[in-house]
């Protein structure tokens, strides 16, 4: 599921996903689209956004120091998430500004 969920996010996000599927366990990092930002504080405000408006609790971060800037979410898939979960989270992501 984690790797299905990082091809499926990238995809809808538009964005690169090139993880190699040996190192997916249950857990998978996804950029997220370049319009929300770039900072840690662009970062809290969209994990916020999600949570309050869509009631999605995901991790949302800045690429650290001397990386190329960006903002990543990372997808934690469990027995008691499905596929489901994942569209939701792809139509949250692109329904904020």
């Amino acid at each position: 599921l984690a790797m299905q969920a990082g091809a499926l996010l990238a995809h809808r996000w538009g964005v690169p996903f090139e993880t190699p599927e040996e190192m997916i366990g249950t857990m998978v990092t996804v950029p997220l689209p370049d319009r929300l930002g770039t900072t840690a504080a662009d970062a809290s405000r969209l994990r916020d956004a999600l949570l309050r408006e869509h009631d999605i609790e995901v991790p949302t971060f800045a690429a650290p120091a001397g990386l190329a800037p960006g903002l990543s979410t990372r997808v934690s898939c469990q027995v008691y998430n499905d596929l489901d979960d994942i569209e939701r989270l792809a139509d949250a992501v692109g329904a904020l500004s």
